[in-house]
C-alpha cells in the first residue's frame, strides 16, 4: 500500500523556500491496518521530512514617473546627469538569484538613458551623451 502527502488548496504561496518559517516540515503520518477477526486495528507511525526547493521567482519593479526639466539644472547637460529619483525592484530570491539586473527595453529610440545598477535591486537612470546633447521638450 502506498500514500500520498498533497499540499492542501488554498495554501499555495505560502510554502516559501525564502522563509526559514516555510521551508522544511517534518511530519508523523500513521499508518493504519483494519484489524480483523476480533484483533484491534494496529498502526505504525513515520517521520516524512518535506523540504521546500527554491525556484527562481520574477523580480517586482515598480512603475514610476519620473521628470526631467528641459536645459536644467546645467546648460549644457553632461553625460551621466541623474533624471529623477532612483528605480527600486524587490526579488524574493535569497543569494545571487536575488540581485536584479536593469536595463532599458524599449521607447529610447534615440539612445537618450542608460540604467546604472545601484545595489542589488535598485537602478538610477541617467543621460546618455547623447541625452545630454539631444534632451529638448520642444523637438
Amino acid at each position: 500500500m502506498t500514500g500520498q502527502i498533497e499540499v492542501a488548496r488554498g495554501t499555495r504561496g505560502l510554502l516559501n523556500y525564502e522563509n526559514n518559517d516555510a521551508n522544511r516540515f517534518e511530519l508523523v503520518v500513521r499508518a493504519s491496518d483494519q484489524g480483523g477477526r476480533g484483533e484491534p486495528a494496529l498502526h505504525t507511525d513515520a517521520t516524512v521530512e518535506v523540504t521546500v526547493t527554491n525556484i527562481n521567482e520574477p523580480p517586482i519593479a515598480f512603475s514610476q514617473t519620473l521628470q526631467i526639466a528641459e536645459n536644467a539644472p546645467r546648460s549644457p547637460r553632461s553625460s551621466g546627469e541623474r533624471v529623477g529619483d532612483a528605480l527600486t525592484a524587490v526579488d524574493e530570491d535569497s543569494g545571487d538569484e536575488g540581485k536584479v539586473e536593469w536595463a532599458v527595453e524599449s521607447g529610447d529610440g534615440s539612445g537618450f538613458f542608460e540604467l546604472l545598477a545601484d545595489g542589488d535591486t535598485g537602478a538610477t537612470l541617467t543621460l546618455t551623451a547623447a541625452g545630454a546633447a539631444g534632451l529638448d521638450y520642444e523637438t
